[in-house]
């Protein structure tokens, strides 16, 4: 039997990571916490912080039942180490995402370790996700998920082809980091996977019951891992608290009526359709993505291909069911998309073309034109461009764009070296990348610096703050 070294992922992951960087260091100078998630949950962190409780989170005095505290402590953590801080506060969520990105990495090293290219691309097609990419720098709960489902399917993976027990164990510690990260969700990415198996790994009908009881010790695991924070919690937050971590945060919300009212996320089934394009651009209008998946040998060939298609299409299926929807909610579904579009990616043996950036360099110049037109554009349209807070009046949006006749001619010039003809497939990927991020950066230093006013609650902390000081109640 021939023996296939594995290929390194460090290497493959150093240079879109240091890209994706780039956009997080400037994302945190240019942009506030933005209200009301990130403002909320940093609320939660110092509002536990402050009251020394780390059981159960609080927020303006109430147990607050909504997200478990996996977050909150990571939060802890660094300000136990460093002190208080918001940058500490808001690196930690990102730092799922690059957990993210190195698993990603390590899952097509697993799967394909006869095609490095793979591993070589898989990253910058994950970091060059621009909706993956930007939501990976704000302080929310998906990464968590992103990261702890993208282990615990790599541990079924690993018992599943291999017979690794360590695949179970690595499963259930996933399952126990996802439900403490955002709760019960976390089985909506894997107990599909799972109960699949057989399909995708190809596990006989003799070995199904074995299966099936690994499965069930890991669920097992997963769940001694949450109860262990979860009863005490509840026991501390009272009875109240103890029924909504149990049930309304989980069934109550997948029926579509937490508390008994109506959920102000509840979409049709079809809701997700609209967003996929933009969730996966600038992938989803790339030619040489859609030539690639036509290319591909069928997926009886290819048990990692199974994989992702079980997964994505599960998760998919099953979200698309339950009452409760956000975008951010497919963001764990991203990573698996990825590797299954490097899987086909290596299948292209020509060149990527110049015509084949030309979908994507369209929707590109189209936004730079926006941000052009931005100080023609009637009051009304400006306030829907800045979430509806029309405190970032006119003359910021046009300080903002000021800027914005500079920076068009380097996204010209690196449009230009995109376009350079016949390229190979895996420097398209970088340079598409690499466009994209460029783009972001561009965006924070001129629109989202602008209306930074808007949002920033530090000027009324402070002031909170020197009340405080002197004595003076606040409510």
């Amino acid at each position: 039997m021939t023996t296939v070294a594995v290929p390194r992922t460090f290497p493959a992951i150093r240079a879109p990571i240091a890209w994706w960087v780039l956009l997080l260091v400037v994302g945190l100078i240019t942009r506030p916490p933005l209200p009301i998630d990130e403002t909320r949950y940093l609320g939660v962190a110092w509002e536990m912080w402050n009251r020394g409780d780390l059981l159960v989170p609080y927020l303006l005095g109430e147990p607050y039942h909504h997200k478990p505290p996996l977050l909150f402590w990571g939060m802890h953590l660094g300000w136990w180490i460093f002190g208080v801080s918001e940058w500490w506060a808001r690196l930690v969520a990102p730092l799922f995402a690059v957990a993210t990105v190195a698993l990603t990495a390590r899952t097509a090293a697993w799967w394909w370790p006869e095609r490095p290219q793979v591993v070589a691309m898989v990253p910058w097609l994950l970091v060059g996700t621009l909706f993956w990419s930007v939501f990976a720098t704000l302080t929310m709960f998906d990464l968590l998920i992103a990261a702890s489902a993208l282990a615990g399917a790599l541990g079924l993976a690993m018992a599943a082809m291999r017979g690794q027990r360590l695949g179970f164990l690595l499963t259930g510690v996933a399952i126990g980091v996802g439900v403490l990260g955002k709760g019960p969700v976390i089985l909506l990415h894997l107990l599909p996977l799972a109960l699949l198996a057989p399909w995708w790994a190809g596990i006989p009908r003799a070995r199904w019951w074995r299966w099936y009881g690994g499965c069930a010790g890991a669920l097992g695991v997963g769940a001694l891992l949450a109860l262990c924070w979860a009863v005490p919690a509840a026991m501390h937050g009272g009875e109240v608290y103890a029924d909504a971590i149990f049930w309304n945060q989980s069934a109550g919300r997948v029926m579509g009526s937490p508390e008994g009212n109506v959920n102000p996320h509840s979409h049709g089934w079809w809701w997700f359709l609209p967003f996929l394009p933009a969730l996966l651009f600038p992938w989803a209008l790339w030619p040489p993505a859609w030539r690639a998946l036509r290319q591909m040998p069928i997926w009886r060939d290819d048990p990692g291909v199974r994989w992702c298609l079980c997964w994505c299409g599960s998760a998919f299926l099953i979200h698309s069911l339950i009452s409760g929807k956000q975008p951010h909610y497919l963001i764990p579904l991203v990573a698996p998309a990825m590797l299954l579009l490097a899987r086909a990616l290596t299948e292209i043996t020509t060149p990527v073309s110049r015509r084949d950036h030309w979908p994507v360099i369209s929707v590109l110049v189209i936004i730079c034109l926006v941000l052009l037109v931005g100080p023609l554009l009637d009051k009304p349209t400006l306030d829907l461009i800045s979430l509806g807070n029309r405190e970032a009046a006119p003359h910021e949006w046009g300080a903002a764009i000021g800027v914005v006749p500079g920076v068009m001619v380097l996204i010209l010039t690196v449009t230009f070296i995109i376009m350079l003809p016949t390229i190979s497939v895996l420097t398209a990927v970088r340079r598409t990348t690499i466009t994209g991020i460029l783009l972001l950066v561009i965006v924070h230093l001129s629109v989202t610096h602008a209306i930074r006013p808007a949002y920033d609650m530090r000027p009324i902390a402070e002031r909170i703050a020197r009340w405080q000081t002197a004595g003076i109640p606040v409510v």
